[in-house]
């Protein structure tokens, strides 16, 4: 189930499916998966823990109008056996205490798949998705007849493709045919000034006054590291702390943990954060680009959010022309 906010009128001031932004990324991020739900083509969902990739999946699959389910599947520390048995299903025999069932391939015929953190798929399971994607049928583990299926696949990842691939965790083959079209997902750090009417937003799903913009300053400048669901659990135990009266910035300031500072957004992190391998993709993306709009492109960004997230990794942005 996902943590993130459930917002269901798409044309409320500051929802959309299920998402809460004002700010100019979110809201190219809402026109874009407008325009990815009229297509079929895989979709590759980027972006932190707690950035809400769930609910941008639900999102295409509502808007694609296809009369099919949605069916996901976290992949995060599955192992390939038991990835393999939840895709593909099984015959009897396939191995010890396999019975005959349908995987959640077969599941999502005429539908849509999303596999959550599709990073750590294995190498096996990957080739195994690709000929399944490529012919259009699906073999269940130890059988041998082929099931023909048609869905649309959605994958997400906290990192880019290409740093999957350079990391080694996806296959180049496999990042070539699902990486169809990327969405990325801003992280609250990159918005601050939507952190307010998140707070309000949960504020009022939890029955409690709002508090005022002015009040929630502070909450402005914390990183947020854990993003929506982060905020979200802060939210939730200021209200209790509140023990019923309204919730104060004092209250979320202590809950934070008095966390709340200005963010640097020049330091890259660790050599083996998301953050660096990020700077080292994009920037090796610019160099075989040449150009900030044909990196941008590359990307699945606008220009505008590559300057942005030159401004956050500290990348040396090239002059504006």
């Amino acid at each position: 189930m996902s943590t993130a906010l459930h917002v269901h009128a798409t044309g409320a001031p500051d929802g959309f499916c299920g998402m809460i932004g004002r700010h100019p990324s979110m809201l190219t991020l809402f026109d874009r998966i407008r325009r990815a739900a009229e297509q079929h083509m895989p979709v590759l969902i980027v972006g932190e823990t707690g950035t809400g990739k769930e609910l941008v999946a639900q999102a295409l699959h509502r808007l694609s109008g296809v009369r099919g389910t949605l069916v996901a599947l976290n992949v995060a520390a599955l192992s390939e056996q038991l990835a393999d048995a939840e895709l593909f299903g099984t015959v009897r025999g396939a191995y010890t205490g396999a019975v005959d069932r349908a995987g959640l391939i077969e599941a999502a015929s005429g539908g849509t798949l999303f596999l959550d953190e599709a990073s750590d798929l294995s190498g096996g399971t990957q080739a195994r998705l690709l000929r399944t994607l490529e012919s259009h049928t699906v073999r269940r583990l130890g059988g041998r007849q082929e099931h023909p299926i048609r869905f649309r696949l959605l994958v997400s990842s906290q990192r880019p493709a290409g740093a999957l691939v350079v990391r080694g965790a996806w296959r180049d083959d496999f990042c070539h045919r699902v990486n169809g079209i990327t969405l990325r997902l801003p992280p609250l750090r990159e918005r601050p000034e939507d952190v307010p009417f998140l707070i309000n937003h949960v504020l009022r799903q939890l029955g409690c006054p709002t508090v005022s913009l002015v009040e929630l300053r502070g909450a402005c400048s914390y990183p947020w590291p854990g993003n929506v669901r982060e905020l979200i659990r802060v939210v939730e135990r200021a209200a209790f702390a509140a023990e019923g009266g309204p919730v104060k910035a004092c209250h979320l300031e202590a809950e934070i943990g008095g966390a709340a500072e200005s963010w640097s957004g020049a330091d890259p992190g660790p050599a083996d954060s998301p953050r660096s391998e990020e700077r080292a993709w994009i920037e090796r993306t610019l160099r075989e680009a040449g150009s900030t709009k044909a990196a941008a492109h590359a990307l699945g960004l606008s220009t505008d959010q590559l300057y942005r997230r030159f401004r956050a990794l500290g990348i040396r942005a090239p002059r504006r022309r």
